[in-house]
């Protein structure tokens, strides 16, 4: 029935009188209602997007083009295709580009942002530089409904990075903005990464008010299950650090209530295994503990989630009811899973094995002295013999420990300063990172100053030639006549004349004739002299060769191109597209190569122009495209060019380019 519904919309709109973008405009708006509101098995709404995609790629450049790939992009998210989400969002981004829509770059940076700070896959640094680039572009067009969106957001980032104290500043931001509006899921959320941030500070009391804060508006404001949920727990986790064991269990209890027939497994698993930490506070003999801490290790390991410390929760758990065998299998296990996280996971781990086995030593010491007292007079004599033995036993054992001890420090110590390198090495890369930000803007105003040069160029060129037409024109027109019509008149006095006097006459015809011929000349040459349209693009890409220590190039660099190209059967456009293929490649090269030797190339032969780029560095995986190779071959085929990209890895770097006139 849906399949009929859905073919019917688009007959129908398909059959009235439009043009053609007109009637694709209806049809994907009709299209994106029945995919946002209607439910629809996965394989019909594959087969709608698929319609949707390629209606809009069948648009001409528009400036509603962008919305389009902006909500295909959203309806990928909800269907948690994150990689179809980031290539629309991006194709977004180009079309904002193209159109020169500054609200829908911040669009599509802050959506791209989202993308690279979602749990539990946080890549902080590029999700921090895309959202920073959104808040700016919305800060300078005074959006700040949109601003206080993204400091939320830069707020969440800067939570799962670890730096709560900067987090706690965004959420502020946001909440200064949102608090004089009516969007309570907003303040909520401001109050809920206040209320997490100042918790994980150790600040509690301040935690709990903010907590409290957003439990109760979502509560009263919201029908969300899920939001209910992760409130209850993030207000539970509060009250469990202040050892409110029972306000504790009650929120987990509530929340877990909440999220009866919900899919999302996280809330599940954090719920679960808190509810589980806290009732071993309050009945550890609760023969449902390890069923719960078991269920929130199979939710948590199914998403790679924080699988480290639910398994030295769960050896805790073990140690605190007195079992050290298994305490220590759940430590060893967290410890192996360690070996393939971060530094602040192994160090846990290590922790937890620590603290097993110290509870492990003092257990066996008890049971020594206990069973010392059950003895007889006897019985104890030769109990002390066994016990001083034991003790030298547990003196070597010590001993032992304290150097595994050792070890393990200078290992920390020694992790401690590897951390301390690759932050240095991040620094580093960040300061580097701002330095080819500020190159690429520099290459950017660079490209618009040589596209206005090569424009300005183009018009002094024919500004020139209609002058040169136009003198030429006038001699030839003017003065050739004038001239022509002084010697036949000549001519026809010396007709009239005396023989001597013929003489004289016949000699300024002949001079005035060579002048003719002089100005003749003169304007043959101007009318035909062209202006070299040649010097502009080399001297361009000379200019971009001189750069090449700024990019980091210690190679040699050729430029050879043939003084037969015709440039001048190039328009304006053709010329500046082909001037941004070569610059391309050139960049290209000269930054990434490592190359010793670099070589541009150019020729003419068979009607058509030929280039060629080639280094031998280090080459480069072709089927791994960025924007940069994208734009060269979309700028060939304006050119009806053949564009070949040739690499291998360590073997250098070959790009042809074939351009019939």
């Amino acid at each position: 029935m849906k399949k009929i519904v859905l073919f019917l919309n688009i007959l129908i709109l398909a059959s009235c009188d439009f043009s053609d973008d007109e009637k694709n405009h209806q049809i994907i708006n009709n299209s994106f209602s029945i995919a946002e509101t209607k439910k629809l098995s996965q394989s019909e709404l594959t087969k709608l997007l698929n319609e949707i995609t390629w209606r809009v790629n069948e648009l001409s450049v528009d400036t509603i083009k962008k919305d389009y790939y902006y909500r295909l992009a959203n309806l990928y998210w909800n269907n948690g295709n994150y990689s179809f989400y980031k290539k629309f969002v991006l194709k977004g981004i180009v079309e904002s580009q193209s159109v020169n829509s500054e609200f829908g770059l911040a669009r599509g940076y802050r959506k791209i942002g989202e993308y690279y700070c979602r749990p539990p896959f946080i890549e902080r640094d590029s999700a921090y530089y895309f959202l920073k680039k959104s808040a700016n572009i919305y800060f300078e067009k005074k959006d700040y409904a949109s601003l206080a969106n993204v400091d939320l957001m830069l707020g969440n980032n800067s939570f799962f990075s670890g730096d709560f104290t900067e987090s706690e500043m965004y959420a502020l931001k946001a909440l200064d903005y949102f608090k004089n509006t009516s969007k309570n899921e907003k303040i909520a959320s401001c109050y809920t990464l206040l209320g997490i941030s100042n918790l994980e500070s150790k600040n509690f009391s301040q935690a709990g008010k903010y907590l409290k804060e957003a439990n109760e508006l979502i509560r009263k404001k919201t029908n969300n299950n899920w939001d209910r949920a992760v409130a209850l727990n993030n207000l539970g986790k509060c009250y469990l650090e202040q050892f409110q064991f029972d306000l504790a269990k009650d929120c987990f209890v509530k929340g877990l209530h909440e999220l009866q027939g919900e899919k999302d497994p996280l809330p599940m698993a954090l719920l679960m295994e808190n509810l589980a930490i806290v009732e071993s506070k309050i009945n550890i003999q609760n023969p449902d503990i390890p069923n719960w801490f078991l269920k929130a290790i199979i939710l948590k390991d199914s998403l790679k989630f924080e699988e480290v410390r639910s398994r030295i929760n769960f050896s805790n758990y073990y140690l605190q009811k007195g079992d050290s065998t298994t305490a220590k299998l759940k430590a060893e296990e967290a410890a192996k899973i360690s070996e393939l996280k971060g530094l602040k996971d192994r160090k846990l781990a290590v922790e937890q094995l620590l603290k097993v086995e110290r509870k492990a030593g003092q257990n066996r010491v008890h049971q020594f002295l206990s069973l010392a007292e059950e003895l007889n007079h006897s019985e104890l004599v030769l109990m002390r013999n066994i016990l001083k033995i034991n003790r030298d036993f547990d003196s070597s054992t010590r001993l032992k420990d304290k150097q595994l001890y050792l070890r393990q420090k200078i290992i920390f110590v020694l992790c401690l300063v590897l951390t301390i390198a690759i932050i240095l090495g991040l620094i580093w890369f960040v300061l580097n990172r701002k330095r080819q930000i500020k190159w690429l803007q520099k290459e950017r105003q660079m490209s618009k100053e040589i596209y206005h040069l090569m424009e300005q160029q183009y018009i002094d060129a024919a500004a020139r030639n209609d002058e040169k037409k136009r003198i030429a024109g006038d001699l030839h027109d003017s003065i050739i006549n004038s001239l022509t019509v002084i010697r036949l008149n000549l001519n026809l006095l010396g007709i009239k004349c005396k023989e001597e006097t013929m003489k004289e006459t016949f000699i300024y015809v002949n001079q005035i004739q060579e002048v003719e011929k002089q100005i003749r000349a003169i304007s043959y040459d101007t009318y035909f002299s062209t202006n070299g349209l040649d010097y502009g693009i080399q001297q361009m890409l000379k200019e971009i060769i001189s750069h090449k220590k700024v990019l980091g190039f210690k190679g040699t660099v050729n430029l050879n191109l043939s003084d037969k190209i015709p440039w001048v059967r190039l328009n304006m456009k053709e010329q500046f597209n082909l001037f941004a293929i070569l610059r391309e490649g050139l960049l290209n090269a000269l930054k990434h190569s490592s190359a010793s030797r670099l070589e541009l190339k150019g020729y003419y032969k068979s009607d058509s122009l030929e280039f060629e780029i080639n280094d031998n560095g280090v080459g480069f995986n072709t089927k791994s495209q960025g924007l940069g190779m994208e734009n060269m071959f979309n700028r060939a085929k304006k050119l009806n060019a053949i564009l070949q990209i040739n690499s291998e890895i360590n073997g250098g770097t070959i790009i042809l380019l074939n351009l019939k006139l």
